[in-house]
């Protein structure tokens, strides 16, 4: 990926998510919360079982925070049924744009990176690239 990378991140993503990411059908990343992650960040994606590898990347345009009874609205894009019953129950939720994404030829493990097991949402990684 070109550019500035600020902070990288893996985040754990369902496979059918993480494929319509690759495939650019999703633009935007979901979490029930407010998260740390911003502008020009990297984000390694990590899909759950049962790929369980770390797979592709892609970096952070915008990261919208609003009730998650509008952030589809704040982002612009429809939830489908699925991204709905996530954040359904929540009073906050972000919307963390995908730029680029890139699946990778060959996935790698969490313990590439410094980690023992996948985060349940998302944790700050350090690597050499």
């Amino acid at each position: 990926m070109s550019g500035e990378i600020k902070r990288t991140w893996l985040l754990s993503i369902h496979p059918g998510f993480a494929r319509a990411l690759y495939a650019g059908d999703k633009r935007y990343e979901y979490r029930r919360r407010r998260v740390n992650l911003a502008t020009g960040d990297r984000v390694l994606v990590y899909e759950s079982a049962p790929v369980s590898a770390v797979t592709g990347e892609f970096k952070v345009g915008e990261v919208r925070v609003a009730a998650a009874a509008v952030i589809d609205v704040i982002a612009g894009v429809p939830l489908d049924h699925l991204e709905a019953a996530y954040l359904e129950g929540a009073s906050t939720a972000s919307a963390i744009e995908a730029m680029n994404p890139i699946r990778w030829q060959h996935a790698e493990s969490v313990q590439a990176y410094g980690l023992a097991r996948p985060p349940v949402s998302y944790a700050r990684v350090y690597d050499a690239g």
